[in-house]
């Protein structure tokens, strides 16, 4: 069984610590540090990178932000004053993950770059920082899955226990379950990465299909408060997983259909 922390702040004089923030935190700064030194080699000035990162930081925070609260609406609907608390957790990739596209688009225009060469260097780095960040979740309780006896089962305390599941005591650590899968994601599209004939928008679409894939096996078994988030026989999250796998397909189609085309 895996326990479930003990806290999920410090205190330290006036300010109070939050270990969801510290996570988030050092997964900037280690897909950053990656960043710099897969920018070096697109020929992207560190200013640029620097620059674009910041800008795509905070529009990822917003829309990630945005696609929680929306997603969860039942529950922000009677707190709205809890909309701007992040500190607390909740942030949906997914809704990160459009508003970065997006943000990369108009300042792939604005500067001059390739749209696709600055979506693979982001789309590298993304699974990296989804799995350390998943660590949040477990400081703060939250996004667990189903009731299980496996004896993996995540032991979450009465009061963070979603209505209904008051009687059980362990659930699908569904936090580890993306952190390592997103660990795997990561390091295969990494490797890929570093071969030097490797076609721009291969990794973005890539991503896209492996974290689509990834994401319809955790809300599969994710438990979700909202009861608003179900549609027919499938969650909003799960339908908008399948939509990242039809993107990334006809991406990776339309790509390498073009490039054979051509050979012709």
């Amino acid at each position: 069984m895996i326990p479930s922390p003990s806290i999920s702040s410090i205190p330290v004089g006036p300010v109070t610590i939050h270990f969801y923030g510290l996570i988030i935190g050092l997964a900037f700064v280690l897909c950053y540090s990656i960043l710099q030194r897969q920018a070096k080699k697109q020929d992207i000035s560190p200013d640029l990178l620097e620059k674009m990162f910041l800008i795509c930081l905070v529009a990822a925070i917003i829309g990630a932000r945005a696609y929680h609260v929306i997603t969860n609406w039942q529950y922000y609907s009677q707190f709205p004053t809890q909309i701007i608390s992040i500190w607390n957790g909740g942030l949906g990739i997914i809704g990160g993950i459009a508003t970065v596209v997006l943000t990369i688009y108009f300042l792939s225009k604005k500067y001059s770059k390739p749209f696709l060469q600055i979506t693979d260097i982001f789309a590298l780095v993304l699974p990296l920082g989804q799995a350390i960040g998943r660590w949040g979740n477990y400081f703060n309780q939250e996004l667990y899955g189903k009731p299980t006896s496996l004896p993996w089962g995540l032991q979450i305390d009465v009061e963070h226990r979603i209505k209904g599941y008051e009687q059980f005591q362990t659930f699908h650590p569904t936090f580890l379950y993306e952190s390592i899968l997103n660990f795997i994601n990561f390091g295969i599209l990494y490797y890929l990465y570093t071969k030097k004939n490797i076609k721009a928008g291969t990794i973005t679409s890539l991503y896209l299909i492996f974290y689509g894939i990834i994401r319809l096996f955790i809300e599969s078994i994710k438990l979700d408060p909202d009861v608003s988030a179900q549609i027919g026989p499938l969650r909003v999250p799960q339908y908008l997983s399948i939509i990242l796998i039809i993107i990334g397909l006809i991406l990776m189609r339309k790509k390498y259909v073009r490039i054979s085309r051509s050979k012709e």
